[in-house]
């Protein structure tokens, strides 16, 4: 019964240890008891800081020349590139816009949606024939 219990190269009796474990126990249990019993409290002024400045971001396109004599578009977001579309979108085929202003226009939509928080845009059929004109 006279069991020595050894922490890190020293052998304590077991009442010892007990009592060191106890002793821990009441420590920890005591805090998180101060923890919970604290108010809440308001943040003053001093405690408030500014969210970062996000720069604006600034949308640009090119018009792009495709097989066919066709045209297409690629949209860039501060000059990284978006979206690269070589066709006409929503149609079947690989076929490209056949001016560049039917490109140029569909373009600005895509953008106009994707500064309206369209991610990622789309546009419909009719949507597509309206632009073309």
């Amino acid at each position: 019964m006279n069991k020595i219990y050894s922490t890190k190269g020293q052998n304590l009796s077991p009442i010892r240890y007990w009592s060191v474990v106890g002793l821990m126990v009441l420590i920890t249990h005591s805090s998180c008891q101060t923890r919970a019993k604290q108010e809440p409290t308001t943040p003053t002024s001093s405690d408030i800081v500014a969210a970062p400045q996000i720069p604006p971001q600034s949308w640009t396109y090119k018009i792009t020349v495709q097989t066919q004599n066709t045209w297409g578009y690629d949209i860039y977001r501060n000059e990284q590139l978006i979206i690269h579309q070589p066709n006409i979108p929503a149609l079947p085929g690989n076929t490209g816009f056949k001016t560049k202003d039917q490109a140029q226009n569909v373009a600005l939509a895509v953008i106009e949606k994707i500064k309206a928080g369209e991610m990622p845009p789309s546009l419909s059929v009719e949507e597509l024939q309206t632009l073309m004109k």
